[in-house]
């Protein structure tokens, strides 16, 4: 796969590239090459993604290793603590922390 036909398709210069290309790129980005066609997958995959991006923050990281280990019991209460504050925080899901607070 050259470097132009790439940038053509990125472009949207060329489109249906061909089940071999769309396998490459698949196994390039490490999804299923169903990910391009199936909502349902595509957006399990975004979500992944989403947490990835969230533990790439220390403290959000710090909060979660140090909840291992806790009872289904006690994780429910700290969930339940954490979605009160996101609503304090004016967060809805997916979202990230206001800058004027």
């Amino acid at each position: 796969m050259s470097p132009s036909f790439l940038h053509q398709l990125r472009k949207g210069q060329r489109d249906n590239p061909g089940i071999k290309y769309l396998r490459a790129i698949a196994d390039f980005f490490g999804v299923s090459p169903s990910y391009f066609f199936d909502g349902e997958e595509g957006r399990r995959v975004d979500a992944e993604l989403s947490l990835l991006e969230s533990m790439r923050d220390n403290q959000v990281r710090s909060v979660a290793l140090r909840a291992s280990g806790l009872s289904p019991e006690t994780l429910r209460t700290v969930q339940a603590f954490i979605e009160r504050a996101r609503e304090l925080e004016g967060l809805n899901e997916g979202d990230q922390p206001r800058e004027d607070v």
